[in-house]
């Protein structure tokens, strides 16, 4: 993951770099940096990592809004921002070829939207951490997310085989599920009632 994260940021490094130099494509490096407010978040989430539990203890309240206030942020600001960031770049170039495409190096024709989607690769990587860390904070334990993946990942599956093999409901209307994927509901919902 290491070398991902130097190849991404000398990316990075160079595309803003040759923004500021030519004077060129700030309004897109602009959009692009509005993922960093994530960040700030973020860094509570790392500072609440150094501190000791009594301390987490007495700001729990804290973490849980800047847990929560970072999912929505990392969702918003990054999952959603770069695809549209891309998108209406290239329609900006298909559109107007003559006042954007044309006006760039080859540089930037090759290097702003790769800066771009390995940004998105990169937060598409660690969405499933973000939300799993967002959901222990704000919900509940290790072991009751750990269940609720397993079923959902048992229901996936289920769903996944059912489509495959053609099946679909019985002729009774209820849905013809597996014996493991019904023991691991069961399990879910006595442990999520027992929590409560």
């Amino acid at each position: 993951m290491l070398p991902l994260y130097l190849t991404h940021h000398a990316i990075v490094i160079v595309v803003y770099g040759l923004g500021t130099f030519r004077g060129r494509a700030h309004f897109w490096g602009a959009a692009n940096a509005l993922c960093e407010v994530t960040n700030c978040f973020c860094t509570v989430i790392e500072l609440f990592a150094c501190v000791s539990s009594e301390a987490k203890e007495r700001w729990k309240t804290l973490h849980r809004w800047n847990s929560m206030w970072f999912s929505i942020s990392y969702c918003a600001l990054r999952l959603m921002l770069f695809p549209m960031v891309f998108l209406w770049y290239m329609n900006d170039v298909i559109t107007h070829p003559d006042l954007s495409w044309a006006k760039v190096g080859n540089a930037e024709r090759i290097l702003y939207p790769l800066a771009n989607l390995m940004v998105f690769g990169l937060s598409v990587n660690w969405a499933l951490p973000v939300v799993r860390g967002t959901l222990r904070r704000l919900f509940g334990t290790e072991e009751q997310l750990a269940m609720a993946a397993e079923t959902a990942a048992a229901a996936v599956a289920n769903e996944t085989a059912a489509a495959v093999a053609g099946r679909g409901e019985k002729e009774s209307g209820e849905f013809d599920a597996p014996s493991s994927s019904a023991r691991l509901y069961q399990r879910h919902t006595s442990l999520i009632k027992s929590a409560q």
